[in-house]
Formats: C-alpha cells, structure tokens, sequence
C-alpha cells in the first residue's frame, strides 16, 4: 500500500516485507515489484530513508502515507487521489497561503480547511456571496437582487419629491 517500501529479500522472495515509512518522511506511492525494478524496493532496512519522501516546510508527515498541510499552508486536494493509489506523481504538492485563508486539514476528505468565505487553491477565493475587500472575503451585505428592486421602486418616488421640490 502506499506509504510503504518494500523490502526485496534477494535469496527469499517469499519473505519479503512492507516496511513503513517512518516520521518526518512519506510516500504516496505503492510499493510494487514489477518483474525486477520498482521504485519503492529496497534490499536493506538501512534503505528506508533513501526511498521515502523527507517531509517538507508546509507539511505534517506521521509516516507512512499520512501527509498533512500546516495551518497557512494548503496541499491539493490530488495528494489525497495519490494517498489512495491513484496517481504516481510522488510529491505532496504544498503551497502557502494567504494570511488567515488556510486553517487546517480534514483527514477524512484529505483537503485543506479553508477559513469562512474561502474557496479554492491557496482558499484564495470568496466563496458565492462573499467578496474580498483587503485580502478578507466578507459577507456580502444583501442580495444584489434586493437592491435592484429597493432602487426601481423606491428611485422614482425620490426622484419625484426632489423634483417637485426643487421645481
């Protein structure tokens, strides 16, 4: 599975082993043999190291294939298609974020939690009646709608009452 090398016993094919790999490194890749070559084979444990990824700034890694963003930093959501075997691309793709855009990361979805408002890669977008003043994504302040209907109903009684007294 992924987040594991696998150790090729030369001599006893059948005592071959999955070693994980350890703290601070990760893989999102699966282990396999592949008729004599395979990326992720090692022949001694001393080689574990060597074929697992060393964690990078931006990231948690508690081994394996466990591989998480930091607050402010967003890892894309593909990391969890790779965590699953679907892709083999190797790296955990990592980026900073806006101050206070990214918050955290959901474990079951393997995605960053971005902060109210915010969407997107980096959380650098405003979510559906958001908007972004400052770098921060706020609440818009009414329906667009509300107010074309409160300007074409009430204008022209205000339009009228000026009109008539400044006639």
């Amino acid at each position: 599975p992924a987040g594991y090398i696998l150790l090729r016993k030369q001599d006893s094919p059948s005592d071959d082993e999955c070693v994980i790999c350890p703290n601070e490194y990760y893989s999102l890749d699966i282990a396999t043999w592949n008729n004599g070559t395979g990326a992720l084979v090692i022949e001694s444990r001393d080689q574990v190291t060597e074929k697992c990824i060393a964690c990078s700034t931006g990231l948690i890694c508690n081994g394996g294939s466990d591989v998480q963003n930091e607050p402010n930093w967003f890892i894309f959501s593909d990391t969890a298609r790779r965590r699953q075997g679907e892709s083999d691309s190797g790296k955990a793709e990592v980026y900073r974020c806006p101050p206070g855009a990214c918050t955290g990361f959901n474990a079951d979805t393997g995605e960053t939690i971005c902060a109210d408002g915010r969407t997107g890669p980096v959380c650098g977008l405003c979510e559906k009646n958001y908007a972004m003043s400052n770098g921060v994504c706020s609440v818009c302040a009414g329906d667009v709608e509300d107010t074309k209907i409160a300007f074409f109903t009430v204008g022209p009684f205000v339009f009228a009452i000026v009109w008539y007294v400044l006639c």
